[in-house]
């Protein structure tokens, strides 16, 4: 089980920061498992070009890896704020914005990968 702590915004995330409850506290539904989907994708992408830049930076001490860490993890976070809010409100009546959202990115919110590209 994920071990879990608070972001910035006072919401319940696992120790990779990406959030694991939905706003009532609860594990994600439907729209949320696209959410979830997206942020497991953003955050592969993030690790992966983190560990090239570290492999290309070796000279960086401890402090400078975990700032760039961090600056990476708001970047996300702050990028996909209005996006995920958007998708997650699908349950409220708002547009299919899930749907939209898996189109774009290719993705597939039962395995979080991302799913076949047209070609």
């Amino acid at each position: 089980m994920p071990k879990r702590r608070q972001n910035r915004r006072g919401k319940k995330v696992s120790e990779t920061g990406l959030p694991i409850e939905d706003s009532t506290g609860s594990p994600p539904a439907e729209p949320a498992a696209t959410a979830d989907a997206l942020l497991r994708q953003a955050e592969a992408v993030r690790k992966a070009q983190l560990d090239l830049t570290f492999r290309r930076l070796r000279g960086l001490s401890q402090a400078q890896r975990d700032g760039l860490d961090a600056m990476t993890r708001a970047l996300v976070e702050d990028l996909l704020h209005e996006p995920l809010r958007r998708v997650r409100g699908c349950d409220n009546g708002e547009e299919d914005y899930a749907e939209i959202v898996r189109r774009l990115f290719h993705l597939d919110p039962e395995s979080g990968e991302p799913g076949a590209r047209d070609a």
